[in-house]
C-alpha cells in the first residue's frame, strides 16, 4: 500500500449563544481544527488530527512537528507553531521553523511571562521582530536553576485551579455546559 495524496480540511466549530470557557486571559467562543486524510492506492483512508499551529510539546517532540510541518507543506500549507508556555518549547519549535521551507515564525509571548523571560541563563534575544537562534550545540540553551527552583511546583502531579496560557483547571473556569440533544 502506498499513499496517493494526502489532504488537509480546516474545521471551525462556534460555541452556540456565545458561550465557551475562559482561559488565557480572555473566552473561548470558537475551536479550530484541521483534519488530515491520507488516501492510499488501495482505496483505503486514514484519518488523523493536526492542529493548526502544531507545537513539538504537544505533537510528540521535534520529529513529530517536522513530519506535522513536512506534511503541510505537501499540501502548499506554510505552518507557524504555537508556542505560549516556556523558553524551551519556544527554541525547539523555532528550530523546526528555521530548518524547514514552510515555516513561517513562532508565536512568541511577549506579555512578561517568567517560563520565557527569566528561565533561562542567557535571555531570548528578538532583533528586528525575529527571534536569534542560538549556534550551541542542541537547543543551545542553559536553564536558569535557581529560576526553575523558584517556580517548580511541589506536587507535580497536582494543578491548582485556574487558567494557564490555553488550558483550563477547575469548574469555576468553565462557562455553563449546553444539555445535551439527540440527533435525529
Amino acid at each position: 500500500m502506498k499513499i496517493d495524496r494526502v489532504e488537509a480540511i480546516n474545521l471551525r466549530f462556534e460555541y452556540p449563544g456565545g458561550y465557551g470557557f475562559r482561559g488565557g486571559g480572555g473566552v473561548c467562543t470558537a475551536r479550530l481544527t484541521t483534519l488530515i486524510l491520507v488516501h492510499t492506492d488501495t482505496g483505503q483512508v486514514g484519518i488523523g488530527s493536526a492542529y493548526s499551529h502544531p507545537d513539538a510539546c504537544r505533537c510528540g517532540g521535534i520529529g513529530q512537528l517536522m513530519q506535522v510541518v513536512r506534511l503541510a507543506g505537501e499540501q502548499g500549507l506554510r505552518v507557524a507553531p504555537h508556542t505560549w508556555s516556556d523558553a524551551v518549547a519556544l527554541m525547539a519549535n523555532a528550530q523546526v521553523v528555521a530548518a524547514l521551507p514552510n515555516g513561517i515564525t513562532v508565536e512568541m509571548d511577549r506579555t512578561g511571562n517568567p517560563f520565557i523571560e527569566e528561565l533561562l541563563v542567557e535571555p531570548l534575544k528578538v532583533r528586528d521582530g525575529q527571534l536569534q537562534l542560538s549556534r550551541a550545540p542542541g537547543l543551545g540553551l542553559e536553564l536558569d536553576w535557581r529560576v526553575v527552583e523558584r517556580l517548580r511546583m511541589a506536587d507535580p502531579l497536582h494543578i491548582p485551579d485556574g487558567a494557564y496560557s490555553d488550558m483550563a483547571f477547575g469548574t469555576s473556569y468553565f462557562t455553563q455546559t449546553l444539555p445535551y440533544e439527540e440527533s435525529p
